[in-house]
């Protein structure tokens, strides 16, 4: 398998520490990045209409464009799927991983909210 630069599935398994061309659990992967990116569309983030995807050709552009702002997306569903996939065995870790993803949730919504009051005040 050829690497897609930027591939959202491909940089996921690297975060869960698997080989981008190791393939076995990437159904399973996928089942979790499609649940993450449910939750972005909840939250605001992401194309109109919501995203999944089910291959390597999904990239990060495709859900966030061009908006620097939201490169933490990244980190938000690379460690919310390998929580599920992969969760750490050590009670402290996975408080502390949990406690990291709660912060980047908390902090990409603030970039969506401030995008909507600034709309709402150039509306007038």
């Amino acid at each position: 398998m050829a690497e897609v630069k930027g591939s959202i599935l491909q940089d996921v398994k690297k975060m869960s520490g698997l080989d981008a061309d190791y393939s076995p659990f990437d159904a399973e992967i996928m089942l979790h990045i499609n649940s993450v990116l449910s939750k972005l569309d909840q939250l605001g983030i992401g194309p109109a209409g919501g995203m999944m995807i089910d291959d390597e050709k999904a990239t990060w552009v495709d859900l966030i464009g061009d908006d620097h702002r939201l490169n933490q997306v990244k980190t938000y569903v690379g460690l919310s799927v390998r929580n599920a996939f992969d969760p750490p065995q050590v009670g402290y870790v996975l408080t502390a991983q949990k406690e990291l993803i709660k912060e980047q949730e908390w902090r990409l919504v603030q970039v969506i909210d401030s995008d909507r009051w600034d709309a709402a005040r150039a509306r007038g």
